[in-house]
């Protein structure tokens, strides 16, 4: 589900007026899956593998039903690696939401909520989430 449309629909049902029902309104919930995709996030997850080589490595794998395309199974302190295949494998994915804690990445860009008034209902590019030099150098090809 994309967080735009989960979030305008909290909007909507907080807060109604006319104007929080165009978030939701006659637009589907789900995000797209292209065609390949999965291939492609598999070949695209073992090269970030194979440059970064954590231990143990991450696990991607395709649950059969449930809210997520994809999960990626990743140690707590591995977030540094995380964020690095996050950022990868939404490139291989243009437009679509990618889900990493209570962070998002949409075409490798990270997104955070920003708090307007009380509540948190827009998203709003991050400009401090980094990937550590070390990292980014590995995967640079990637990118």
């Amino acid at each position: 589900m994309s967080p735009e449309w989960e979030l305008g629909a909290l909007r909507a049902l907080m807060k109604p007026h006319d104007w929080t029902r165009g978030a939701v309104a006659h637009r589907p919930a789900e995000q797209p899956w292209p065609a390949g995709a999965g291939a492609s996030l598999e070949e695209a997850a073992s090269e970030v593998i194979a440059r970064l080589k954590p231990d143990p490595p991450p696990r991607l794998h395709f649950p059969e039903a449930g809210d997520y395309w994809f999960v990626v199974e990743a140690a707590h302190d591995q977030l540094d690696v995380a964020k690095a295949l996050a950022v990868v494998l939404s490139k291989h994915l243009p437009g679509v939401w990618i889900t990493l804690g209570h962070m998002y990445v949409r075409d490798g860009r990270f997104f955070r909520r920003k708090r307007d008034n009380t509540f948190k209902f827009r998203l709003v590019p991050s400009t401090n989430i980094h990937l550590p030099r070390e990292v980014r150098a590995a995967v640079r090809g990637l990118l």
